[in-house]
């Protein structure tokens, strides 16, 4: 007999909670066995022990902070190569390349002598890097990491590249 998913044995809880009714026995014994295993130092976190979420899975606020991470990046690189709109991706990723690293020497802010189409990409990069620098995902140091970012925003239909 496989055993109750964790999302179910919680749902059971809820239930049994809300209903006033006993709560089951197997999801007593679920629940002591995560709270034992979490307090016994065995998980790190509560939604661990519980097996609401697995090691090395992102957080709901962390999987935000890279969606937003991700959509700036995407407005970058859209901005990237404006003069070009039918410039190749993995042209504009090594343009957002030399861009970031423009970036760098200017200290995160956005360098006076750029094109008006670039001012965009460069608010969209200082705007990651100001987020990383409070904790946020880190920009991209690489065009095949920008890539991988444009390639999976692509495979989920959001670009039309």
């Amino acid at each position: 007999m496989d055993a109750i998913k964790p999302i179910e044995q919680l749902s059971r809880l809820r239930a049994a909670l809300q209903g006033n009714y006993p709560v089951p026995p197997e999801v007593a014994a679920w629940l002591l066995d995560a709270l034992a295993d979490f307090e016994g130092g065995k998980q790190r976190t509560l939604c661990r022990s519980l097996g609401l979420r697995a090691s090395g899975q992102r957080s709901i606020k962390s999987l935000q902070a890279y969606q937003q991470r991700d959509v700036l990046l995407l407005l970058a690189f859209e901005h990237s190569l404006g003069a070009d709109p039918l410039a190749a991706p993995w042209r504009r990723c090594n343009y957002l390349v030399s861009a970031i690293h423009k970036l760098d020497r200017a200290a995160s802010r956005v360098p006076q002598a750029v094109a008006e189409w670039e001012k965009d990409m460069y608010r969209a990069l200082a705007e990651i890097r100001s987020s990383a620098a409070a904790g946020g995902p880190a920009l991209p140091r690489s065009a095949r990491q920008i890539y991988a970012i444009v390639k999976r925003s692509t495979l989920k239909g959001t670009m039309p590249y």
